[in-house]
């Protein structure tokens, strides 16, 4: 396995060459204690698109990841589609506190940004929920 690593600032990043798979650096502890102390949360939006809409929601989201990266708690981002419906995905953001996400984030101009460039390929609205890390064995 080859790793680019990228050094210098707060958003230290790492790429797998092989599979392109790149995060912040920040991201990858298996200890849930954010930067400043306090317990960070995971983020688990259920987003159901409309069919045939897939590659632009996708497109969209990508387009809306600094949006994330660039608000105050937000330590990472994925989004990954569920193999067995190919309308539906699950957004993960892990956040420093649940106020980073639904206080900051929220009434950011960001989030209204995030809607604007998914709101028209959603189906339903999204069902979120924020989890906390009990157990990271391996």
């Amino acid at each position: 396995m080859r790793i680019l690593w990228t050094y210098g600032s707060i958003d230290s990043t790492r790429t797998l060459i092989d599979s392109g798979e790149h995060g912040r650096i920040d991201g990858e502890s298996a200890d849930s204690a954010g930067p400043s102390g306090l317990d960070s949360v995971t983020e688990v939006a259920t987003l159901r698109v409309h069919d045939g809409h897939q590659a632009a929601f996708e497109r969209a989201v990508a387009r809306a990841a600094p949006l994330f990266q660039r608000t105050a708690g937000a330590r990472t981002f994925a989004l990954e589609s569920v193999a067995e419906d190919a309308t539906e995905y699950r957004l993960i953001v892990r956040w420093e506190s649940v106020d980073h996400h639904m206080v900051i984030f929220r009434e950011s101009p960001e989030f209204q940004e995030w809607r604007a460039l998914v709101g028209e390929h959603l189906a339903e609205p999204p069902r979120v929920e924020h989890l906390k890390n009990v157990l990271t064995a391996f």
